[in-house]
């Protein structure tokens, strides 16, 4: 089944698209497949997107040199200093 199956559950998104746009949309996609089509689009475009941050990731994790400097952090680890989030109680 893929991403954008229409069986699975959905939640709404309200979109605003500039008037002629959304005019030629709507004079070519009909109404059953609206849905659909956005759903895919929108699928295309957040994989696009993921890719391009796994690149990124990719780049960064192949850097020697930020590598290198971001060992010498390491020693901070186990320093002792623990940062105290407070909970939502405790900031009630």
């Amino acid at each position: 089944m893929s991403k954008t199956d229409t069986k699975q559950p959905s939640s709404s998104l309200l979109l605003r698209l500039p008037p002629e746009l959304l005019t030629r949309f709507k004079s070519l996609v009909p109404v059953r497949q609206r849905t659909s089509v956005i759903s895919s689009l929108v699928e295309i475009e957040v994989q696009r997107r993921e890719r391009e941050l796994e690149k990124v990731a990719r780049q960064v994790e192949a850097d020697d040199v930020l590598n290198e400097e971001m060992s010498e952090w390491d020693t901070t680890v186990a320093d002792g200093i623990e940062e105290h989030v407070p909970t939502y109680a405790e900031t009630r």
